[in-house]
């Protein structure tokens, strides 16, 4: 017998620590539900706060919906445009229809929610509030003054249902849902829910400790099996009617009612006093037989033990009957009373049980409790009660979980993620696969796939490289059900064949390099590959094109294994991931906006550093992009959108720079009355991977230039600053991108301009010697290195969680290339490589939430597109990467390629879904 409310332990990260999901699958019909039949507190001041992390994407599914029928109910659900609405309808009454502008099909991680609503407030944007991740966001329609949006009860009896909609099992929520709060009559602010975590600058649960309305509930799900309070073991008071004497009796002994010659009168069969309120969500009475006549039970509930409530009636013929029910209600004592005894009526009660589901359970002081429908802990594929968490860690295993991926799929109608993304179905028609969620790098991991349909192609396993996520074709390790296995693209006999209903445990080992799959716990030997030591890889299921259905469960550890991992190897989460070396990225990137005023002087503040590169930009007005440090002087402008040299801006431009900001003079690239800007802004370290470098040409060949990362540089852009020109014009932004082709026979790399469209040049225009951990190369030799002339140079390591330089392969889809950086992205930069295309800037401050559209171009002075399609610029960034969802050739020409630059807003051990 549990308390009202489990204790829950704090986070590593220093938070309240939510301590399990319930798992929602909408193959299963899962729901939640309770029938509501007294008057709600407020019809017009609602707040609803949950967590969830999604499935199934694109369809229209429901989080909560009350009402008893199409015509009377009010709803909160995802549309099948990934977008959140709030629609409530009351009969002839009016219809309310709102949903908020950001767009949610980010699976990899938790979301948190709070709507907020209060028709009564004069402003319109103040009455339906949505909270995402603790940012404020009004309502694309708001209700109109003083609407009533009844949230639990309007009048009858209304049903409630979590995951479905409310009067038919349909709208079912796809993924998992953690505390689950419902207040009536209150408007109450996101920070009542949750709280910014110290140690990650990360939006993290909150208890919360307001009041409830009768109605209100709070389900954390946190109990992972259902009890039986009442037993047929438990002795308990049975009367003898008519004359015979109360007996202490077990519940399962058959229980004799004397025979009677008339109708009796009323007297309680089974009386049984719990010790305290408990919790009651079922009943079952199991062969309550008669021999003659109709008699009537009620189950009846009190707290005192002199005013009884009757929470079911009964009604038995002659051949008895078995009885079960629904109770939601808080109890110390339970009766089952005889109202009416048929004549000549011998009676056996075989059993009496009753129920507390604690998956139900109402964590607030109400008791509302709730019954779950098609919801498992019955150990495995279909267990329910998920250790999958927001954050978590320190040890206790708790933690965003690793899914399949339905964003990383080559056609979404063959590759399907189903039962929260820990299904995967692939059907036949072409060759497919889905990787997971989660990147294994330097670190032993553990996970299980239980195999429900084989056809004739599954195939299991990692895939490699740090692009094996951008829809192009995988490399790794794996495991086939023909019982070879595949490295490097080569097949060998390896072990047994695998069929329908085998578990097969996949043991990856990033610090050695290894992998060991299992067959029923029975190793099948290990297997060595470089490839998993030095790169990324991701869990990997595959079908071929004309093998039937293979339909395989995966278990990551968010539920319990069916065998024990081998000895130091752990569950996939994010939990588990290393430390990344900057926890907080804005100590040492971040981006800020601003509206210029005009003065001679305005502070930019809200910088967590003292910034060694800013790179400033127009936003609603053309003008160069203005780009200072302070090795050259902050007084001292480079433009990457023209060749000139470098500019002294006086008191007009950047005038001063601090730990907390900068000021900014009146010159029009930084300050003008009424134009937006934005800024970009570096700090120069090891940590950080960011160097700046200035030197003075010598003539020489093959100058090897000093730098002090102390690793290798994978982006570095060098300029010349003094404006020296030719007839061929050499004063251009050269760029080297290690994932730019190769040349001077593989000695270096092809260069690009960051001033131009042109594609990578090959002969002069290239890189000649790689860089190394301390020395680089000018971008070209010939022009980039002339005697006398100034230079400098802005050089980029890679850091874990922190930055990334990669390249991507087009699809000429809507549904485009997910890329995984280890990170939330804030500055995405890319350009296009094997044709003539602009170089694109987006970041997570000008466009809040998905998706992305605003773009900026680093080799234009034109101000920030507007208005243009997602299908032509639109990318979301999501928790571990991000996604390409435009089919123009800027973005995603079918066979192009592309290079990025990324920057993170919060590295994936600590993200939150965008």
């Amino acid at each position: 017998m549990l308390a009202n409310r489990t204790l829950q332990s704090a986070s590593m990260y220093g938070g309240y620590q939510i301590q399990r999901s319930l798992r929602f699958r909408a193959l299963a019909s899962a729901y939640v539900n309770r029938s509501v039949t007294s008057s709600s507190a407020n019809q017009t001041k609602n707040t609803i706060s949950f967590w969830f992390k999604r499935g199934q994407l694109g369809t229209a599914q429901v989080f909560y919906q009350c009402g008893p029928d199409g015509g009377n109910y009010t709803s909160v659900s995802l549309t099948s445009a990934n977008q959140l609405q709030l629609y409530s309808i009351l009969g002839s009454t009016g219809r309310i229809d709102t949903t908020w502008a950001p767009v949610l099909r980010d699976p990899s991680a938790w979301y948190h929610i709070v709507i907020s609503i209060d028709t009564t407030q004069a402003v319109a944007v103040n009455r339906a509030i949505l909270y995402l991740n603790g940012i404020a966001y009004p309502a694309v329609s708001p209700p109109a003054l003083n609407d009533f949006i009844p949230i639990t009860y309007w009048t009858g009896t209304w049903v409630s249902r979590i995951g479905s909609i409310s009067y038919s099992v349909s709208n079912l929520f796809d993924g998992y849902l953690a505390e689950f709060n419902l207040i009536e009559g209150l408007q109450i602010a996101g920070t009542s829910f949750g709280q910014i975590d110290p140690n990650t600058g990360v939006w993290s649960a909150k208890r919360y400790a307001g009041t409830y309305s009768a109605n209100g509930f709070c389900l954390n799900f946190s109990n992972a099996t259902g009890t039986i309070i009442l037993t047929d073991s438990v002795s308990a008071i049975v009367t003898a009617p008519f004359g015979g004497s109360p007996a202490t009796v077990k519940i399962a002994d058959s229980v004799y009612m004397t025979t009677n010659t008339s109708v009796g009168s009323s007297f309680d069969a089974v009386k049984y006093d719990f010790g305290q309120p408990l919790q009651l969500s079922r009943y079952l009475i199991g062969a309550l037989y008669f021999t003659g006549g109709v008699s009537t039970f009620e189950v009846q509930i009190s707290n005192d033990d002199s005013t009884y409530a009757t929470v079911a009636t009964l009604s038995v013929t002659a051949s008895g009957a078995n009885f079960s029910g629904n109770l939601q209600v808080s109890a110390r004592y339970l009766k089952l009373r005889a109202t009416a005894f048929g004549t000549n009526g011998q009676a056996v009660i075989d059993c009496l049980l009753v129920y507390q589901d604690t998956l139900g359970l109402d964590s607030s002081p109400n008791g509302n409790v709730w019954i779950p429908n098609s919801i498992s802990v019955t150990p495995g594929s279909t267990y329910d009660s998920m250790l999958d968490v927001p954050l978590g860690g320190g040890g206790s295993e708790r933690g965003n979980y690793c899914t399949l991926n339905p964003l990383d799929n080559i056609d979404p109608v063959y590759a399907g993620a189903q039962n929260g993304n820990l299904r995967g179905n692939l059907g036949t028609g072409v060759a497919t696969y889905l990787h997971g969620t989660q990147g294994i790098r330097n670190m032993k991991v553990y996970y299980e796939c239980r195999v429900e349909s084989v056809g004739n192609g599954t195939t299991l396993g990692v895939s490699g490289g740090e692009n094996a996520i951008a829809n192009i074709a995988p490399t790794g390790v794996f495991y086939s059900l023909a019982g070879t296995k595949r490295v490097a693209g080569v097949d060998t006999t390896y072990g047994a064949t695998f069929g329908n209903n085998d578990n097969i445990g996949v043991a990856v080992d990033g610090i050695n390099g290894t992998i060991e799959f299992f067959k029923n716990n029975v190793s099948q030997g290990v297997i060595t590959s470089s490839l998993i030591s030095s790169n990324t890889v991701f869990p990997y299921h595959w079908n071929n094109s004309s093998s039937g259905l293979s339909i395989v469960d995966f278990n990551f550890g968010q539920c319990p294994f069916t065998y024990t991992p081998p000895t130091g190897f752990k569950a996939l989460h994010t939990g588990n991931f290393p430390a990344p070396s900057i926890r907080k990225p804005n100590q040492y990137f971040d981006t800020t906006i601003y509206t210029g005023d005009g003065a001679a002087t305005k502070t930019i503040s809200g910088v967590n550093f003292q910034s060694d590169l800013i790179w400033v930009k127009t936003r609603n007005a053309a003008t160069n992009h203005q780009l200072q440090d302070s090795v050259r002087g902050f007084n001292l402008a480079l433009a990457s959108s023209t060749t000139q040299a470098e500019g002294d801006n006086g008191t007009l431009g950047i005038k001063n720079v601090t730990r907390g900001g900068f000021d900014v003079g009146a010159g029009s690239a930084y300050n003008a009355n009424t134009v937006t800007y934005v800024a970009w802004l570096w700090k120069r370290g090891v940590i950080p991977g960011f160097d700046i470098v200035t030197y003075s040409g010598d003539g020489s060949s093959n100058r090897l230039i000093a730098h002090g990362l102390g690793v290798t540089p994978k982006f570095y852009i060098t300029k010349n600053r003094d404006g020296y020109n030719n007839s061929q014009g050499f004063t251009d932004w050269g760029t080297y991108h290690e994932s730019l082709p190769s040349h001077n026979s593989g000695l270096g790399r092809q260069n690009v301009w960051l001033h131009s469209t042109l594609a990578p040049s090959g002969g002069a225009g290239g890189i000649n010697l790689i860089p190394t951990p301390s020395v680089f190369t000018p971008i070209v030799q010939l022009y980039d290195n002339v005697v006398g002339r100034t230079y400098v140079a802005y050089l980029f390591a890679e850091i874990a969680g922190f930055s990334k330089f990669g390249s991507y392969t087009g699809n000429g889809s809507i549904n485009g290339p997910l890329v995984y950086c280890g990170f939330r992205p804030e500055f995405i930069m890319l350009k296009r490589t094997d044709s003539t295309s602009d170089w694109y800037i987006h970041d997570a401050l000008r466009d809040t939430h998905n998706f992305t559209i605003k773009n900026l171009f680093p080799n234009l002075s034109a101000a920030e597109n507007a208005g243009e399609l997602e299908s032509t610029y639109g990318i979301d960034f999501v928790s571990n990467g991000f996604k390409i969802r435009a089919s123009h050739p800027t973005r995603n020409a079918s066979g192009g390629t592309y290079i990025f630059i990324a920057f993170a807003e919060v590295p994936f051990k600590y993200a939150l879904a965008r």
